[in-house]
């Protein structure tokens, strides 16, 4: 039986969009998670553990961005990553 996903929407605000900075660290908060983590914009797909398809989405400040988990933690991982992005990837501004 193929699990439900959870969805979350959220919307980029540091002023440097999505940098590598920023995609590092939710490749290091996905780790800590088994769900599938994936984030998603205009279509375009990108694993939450790869920092490299994660910058290549060319996430601009204002950007929103879908992130979709399948997995036991989801909603957990989401929480985490939603909170990382309102803090702005721990990054000053």
């Amino acid at each position: 039986m193929s699990q439900q996903a959870v969805t979350r929407t959220v919307v980029v605000s540091h002023p440097n969009g999505l940098c590598l900075r920023g995609a590092s660290s939710i490749c290091r908060i996905a780790d800590g998670f088994q769900s599938n983590i994936e984030l998603v914009k205009d279509g375009q797909r990108a694993s939450a553990r790869d920092a490299l398809e994660i910058v290549l989405l060319t996430a601009e400040c204002g950007s929103q961005i879908m992130l979709e988990a399948t997995g036991s933690d989801a909603k957990n991982a989401l929480d985490a990553l939603a909170q990382l992005f309102a803090d702005n990837f721990g990054l000053k501004l």
